[in-house]
């Protein structure tokens, strides 16, 4: 009687962790391109310009 409880609580905790898991993966996945909508769009000219103003601080001489 006392393995037969054991087991079937056994079945229980990871049947909860499991479903608990795939809701966090089900949510994650969800929200996973959410601050794409929230930037605004760039042109090339933008990025040029923070892109020069960028130091480069790579110390390879060609």
């Amino acid at each position: 009687m006392a393995e037969e409880k054991q087991s079937n609580t056994y079945t229980i905790v990871v049947a909860v962790s499991a479903i608990i898991m795939i809701a966090f993966v089900l949510l994650l996945k969800g929200r996973e391109t959410e601050h794409l909508q929230m930037s605004s769009q760039t042109t090339p000219e933008a990025e040029a310009q923070v892109l020069q103003k960028a130091r480069d601080f790579n110390n390879v001489l060609e």
